[in-house]
């Protein structure tokens, strides 16, 4: 063993906020799986990118639409799966830590399809009914509302104002409809 008075060499220091646990190697192979088929690929550098290597590799979807293709990562090893889906901003951060031969399971999102979406707004119909019809209709409708409480003050009041006066928005909207 050593003596007390021997001097002790340094030990090595690791730059400050650095450590052996979060500065991963680099994947080289990743795996993709779609409908329990595997396939090895290299990392991607965007997710578009991805996305592009999924279609590639896997020629049942080719013609899918790149918006429905996602992708997960299993977050523990469970029997039963527990799968965390990737967003296109995290994809850089995510595949930087990636294992080598991790997998990475391809997800195709249903379709969403409206029905009528393609049809456009409904149409009215353009008949405009006949005068006489609207007139009758407004005029029942007009006669079917009970009298305002201050109706008749109202009227007191418009019948002594002087003649010259100009009509009121609403009676000129009556005069109109030819409601008098």
């Amino acid at each position: 063993m050593g003596r007390l008075d021997t001097p002790r060499r340094p030990l090595p220091t690791k730059p400050a906020g650095k450590s052996r646990s979060t500065t991963p190697i680099p994947s080289t192979v990743i795996t993709y799986r779609y409908n329990d088929k595997m396939v090895y690929v290299t990392p991607a550098d965007s997710y578009q990118q991805a996305v592009d290597f999924a279609k590639q590799v896997f020629p049942e979807l080719a013609d899918v639409d790149r918006h429905r293709i996602t992708f997960s990562v299993s977050v523990k090893p469970t029997k039963d799966g527990n799968h965390v889906q990737i967003g296109p901003m995290a994809w850089q951060a995510v595949a930087a830590q990636l294992a080598r031969y991790e997998i990475l399971e391809v997800i195709v999102n249903p379709a969403v399809v409206v029905e009528g979406a393609d049809d456009g707004p409904p149409q009215y119909a353009d008949a405009v009914a006949p005068p006489s019809v609207e007139k009758q209709e407004k005029s029942q409708f007009l006669s079917s509302r009970s009298p305002s409480p201050c109706g008749e003050e109202a009227r007191k009041r418009s019948s002594s104002r002087s003649p010259s006066r100009s009509p009121s928005r609403t009676e000129r909207v009556l005069h109109a409809l030819g409601v008098h």
